[in-house]
């Protein structure tokens, strides 16, 4: 948890972050098959990530993060 920590820290991001434990424990309780990426704010999703782990498209996820820190900069 304190890489989470130190991620967040380093990255200025804000927000509820949900990581699992090293024995997967919520992969086990939730098992989302096939994986994909996320971005959730404001309780909707912002983004949905190609079926992983052969379709992130992870310059696709960069770019809808960069636009909600924009957007986040700019209301304030």
């Amino acid at each position: 948890m304190n890489v989470v920590r130190k991620f967040l820290e380093n990255h200025s991001l804000k927000g509820e972050v949900v990581v699992d434990d090293m024995d997967n424990a919520l992969d086990a309780i939730y098992e989302a098959k096939p994986e994909r990426l996320y971005i959730i704010k404001d309780g909707l999703v912002r983004y949905r990530g190609g079926l992983g782990p052969f379709f992130y498209q992870l310059d696709q996820l960069e770019m809808a993060l960069d636009e909600l820190t924009r957007a986040r900069a700019n209301s304030i």
